[in-house]
C-alpha cells in the first residue's frame, strides 16, 4: 500500500524541520505539508519531489489543513503528524504504521512519551483514507477540534484502534510557544471550542469512552458501552454511519 504523509502546521518555523528529518529512508508516496497561513517567516526546502507544499494565505484552523492534505494525498493509507514534536524518530513512525499496513488495525493512534488529557486528541494517526471519506466529506465545520471528532467517528463506525508508546516523543506545548498566560488560556479556549462544537454531552462521551480504549480497557464493559455510546447518538449522526 502507498503512504501519503500529511503535516499540517501554523508557525512552526523552528520544530518542523526536525520532524522532516525523521520521515528521511521511510518508504512514502508523498509527504504533504499544509502551511495554515504561518507568519512566522518559514521556508522550507521542497528539493525532494516527493514533498508538496499547499499554502494558506489565511489561517482556517488544524480541520481545513487536514482536510486538504487528505484531497490531496494518492496514497492508500495517510500519516497525520503534528509539526511540533520533539525526538520523534524514523523508528516511531514505522511502530505507528505496522498496525495498518499489515492489516491488524483499522488506525493507530501514538501515545507521547507523557500521556495526558490531550493524548486523546493527539495528531500521530494512521488510517485507511477509504474509511475516511465520509467523514472528511461532510464533517466541515470543526476548526481545531477535528481529532475528537475523527475519535467519535472511530466508536460510531466501530473502527479497531492500535496504540503506540512513542517513547521520548513530547509535544512542544503553547505555554512554550506563546508564554504561560496565553498559553493555558489557548488551551482553555480548545476545550471550550471542542465542547460547543461537539456538543458537551457529545464531547463529555466520546472523551471518556475512548479514553477506556487508549488505556487498552478493552472487555465486556467496553463493548457495551461502545453498543449504548451507538445507540445513541446513531441518529443524531447518522450521515457519518449510513455508509
Amino acid at each position: 500500500m502507498n503512504v501519503s504523509c500529511i503535516i499540517p502546521f501554523y508557525n512552526e518555523n523552528q520544530r518542523l524541520p526536525s520532524v522532516l528529518n525523521a520521515l528521511k529512508g521511510i518508504d512514502l508516496t508523498e509527504i504533504i505539508l499544509v502551511d495554515d497561513g504561518s507568519t512566522d517567516g518559514g521556508i522550507f526546502s521542497l528539493d525532494d519531489p516527493k514533498v508538496k507544499l499547499i499554502r494558506f494565505e489565511k489561517n482556517k484552523g488544524k480541520a481545513a489543513a487536514m482536510q486538504a492534505g487528505f484531497w490531496t494525498a494518492k496514497g492508500d493509507i495517510i500519516l497525520f503528524l503534528d509539526a511540533d514534536l520533539t525526538g520523534l524518530t524514523a523508528e516511531h513512525i514505522l511502530d505507528l504504521l505496522d498496525p495498518v499496513l499489515h492489516q491488524k488495525r483499522n488506525i493507530s493512534i501514538g501515545l507521547r512519551e507523557y500521556f495526558h488529557f490531550f493524548d486523546v486528541v493527539g495528531g500521530e494517526r494512521v488510517i485507511i483514507k477509504s474509511d475516511w471519506f465520509t467523514f472528511f466529506s461532510t464533517e466541515l465545520f470543526y476548526k481545531n477540534a477535528i481529532e475528537i471528532g475523527m475519535d467519535r467517528y472511530i466508536l460510531l463506525r466501530n473502527l479497531t484502534i492500535a496504540c503506540i508508546p512513542l517513547n521520548n516523543v513530547r509535544q512542544t506545548y503553547k505555554t512554550s510557544k506563546i508564554g504561560l498566560v496565553k498559553g493555558m488560556t489557548k488551551d482553555i479556549y480548545y476545550v471550550l471550542d471542542w465542547m460547543a462544537q461537539l456538543g458537551i454531552f457529545s464531547f463529555s462521551c466520546t472523551y471518556l469512552l475512548f479514553w477506556m480504549l487508549i488505556l487498552k480497557k478493552e472487555g465486556k464493559l467496553v463493548d457495551l458501552l461502545k453498543k449504548l455510546y451507538q445507540l445513541m447518538f446513531a441518529k443524531k449522526f447518522s450521515y457519518l454511519i449510513s455508509v
